[in-house]
Formats: structure tokens, sequence, C-alpha cells
């Protein structure tokens, strides 16, 4: 059995309701790591405001990998992949950066209602 890319698995799981606006979440991202839209449209490896934009552009507006792969200029899904993995050991490894966090998307969660 072949599972065909854009198919209705890949959305299948995802929340539905109070989405954020694409550009809402890139300057919350840019605003945390006090950079602007320029900077994180800028192709750097493992960058905290790159990786920021990643999660919570799945998290809050609902997109897949893939569809971040194309709001950020990069090529695949798998790109974002490993810029959410090195995100997630940073935050393991950075307890205040962790809680910094935390309270962004705390405040990020108050805008989804």
């Amino acid at each position: 059995m072949s599972i065909r890319a854009g198919s209705a698995e890949d959305v299948a799981f995802r929340r539905i309701e109070g989405r954020l606006p694409v550009e809402r979440v890139l300057k919350t991202a840019g605003s945390f790591c006090k950079v602007d839209r320029d900077e994180i449209m800028r192709r750097q490896r493992a960058t905290l405001v790159r990786g920021l934009a990643a999660r919570w552009l799945c998290i809050y507006s609902g997109l897949t990998q893939r569809e971040v792969a194309k709001v950020l200029g990069l090529r695949t899904g798998a790109a974002i992949s490993a810029q959410l993995r090195v995100l997630n050991a940073r935050l393991a490894s950075d307890e205040a950066l962790s809680e910094r966090v935390k309270i962004a998307e705390d405040r990020l969660n108050r805008h989804m209602r």
C-alpha cells in the first residue's frame, strides 16, 4: 500500500479550531528572539528563531512540516524536522530558555481562544 503525499492522512490529527495567522506567529517568534522578519527568513542552521517559528507554525497555525518548509523558504519537511530536533535539544538543556518559551506559548494559547 502506498501513501500519497498531500493526502488526507497528513491533516487527520491536526487541530481544526482556532488557528493563528502565519504572519502573527512569525511576528511573535521574531519578537521573542528580538529579530525582524528578514532574519527569520534567512537560511541558517540551528537558529533559535527558525526553530521556534517552525514549532509554533505547526502548533498554532496548523501547518504541516512540509507547509512550514515552504513558508520559511526550505525545500522539504525534513529540514523542519531537523530544526525542531535542534530546538528540542536546546530546550532540554536550557531551563531558563524552556521557561521563557513556555510563557510565550501560554500567550499564544490565549490568542487561540
